[in-house]
C-alpha cells in the first residue's frame, strides 16, 4: 500500500495475458478514473501540482496506459478501460496525455461506438480537427514550441467552436 491510502495493483489486457498495466486504486473511490497515457512515476519524483498529486487528493482511480509505441492495440486498451469502468463502478473517465500518448487517447476516443471518455487532457498532441458532438469534453494544451517545430502546428479553424472543445495557449513554461 501506498503512503496515503492507495493500492499499487497490475491488471490484465483483455485478450493479451502478457501485457499488464499498473493501476492506483483509492481506499475509497471517488467515482472518477483517470487513464494516464504515460508510464507509472517514480512517486519521488512527483511535483508539488502534479495531475496526479490532484487525482489522488480527489481520490480517482488512475490507469497506466504505458509509453505509446510499448502500447497493446487500441481495440484491446478499449476492452479493458470498459471492463474496469464497470468493475470500479467510475461515474467518469477522464483521459491524460502527452504527445505521443495524446494522440493515443484520441485513438481509443474514435474508435469505437459508445463513449469512453468523459473529458480529454491533451498537451502538445497533434492539432485535431473538431470533434463530432458525441466526442468528449477535449481540453487542448499547446505552448509556442508548436509553431517553431519542423511541422508547425495547423492554424485553428475559423469556424464556431463545437461546446465540448477548449484548446488554449501557454506562452512560456511553468516550472
Amino acid at each position: 500500500a501506498m503512503p496515503d491510502g492507495y493500492a499499487r495493483d497490475l491488471v490484465d489486457v483483455a485478450g493479451d495475458a502478457s501485457s499488464r498495466l499498473v493501476i492506483w486504486r483509492p481506499a475509497v473511490a471517488g467515482g472518477t478514473m483517470l487513464i494516464d497515457a504515460e508510464e507509472e512515476p517514480s512517486l519521488a519524483a512527483l511535483a508539488r501540482r502534479d495531475l496526479l498529486q490532484i487525482a489522488r487528493a480527489r481520490k480517482m482511480t488512475v490507469l497506466f496506459l504505458g509509453a505509446a509505441p510499448d502500447s497493446p492495440a487500441p481495440e484491446k486498451l478499449r476492452e479493458t478501460i470498459a471492463r474496469l469502468r464497470l468493475a470500479s463502478r467510475s461515474k467518469r473517465i477522464i483521459g491524460a496525455g502527452v504527445g505521443q500518448s495524446g494522440d493515443l487517447l484520441r485513438k481509443l476516443t474514435g474508435a469505437g461506438g459508445e463513449k469512453l471518455f468523459d473529458a480529454l487532457l491533451l498537451l502538445g498532441a497533434a492539432p485535431s480537427k473538431p470533434p463530432s458532438e458525441h466526442a468528449p469534453f477535449t481540453i487542448e494544451i499547446f505552448g509556442p514550441d508548436a509553431y517553431w517545430r519542423s511541422v508547425p502546428r495547423a492554424p485553428e479553424p475559423r469556424a464556431a467552436e463545437p461546446s465540448n472543445r477548449r484548446v488554449f495557449f501557454l506562452a512560456g513554461g511553468a516550472a
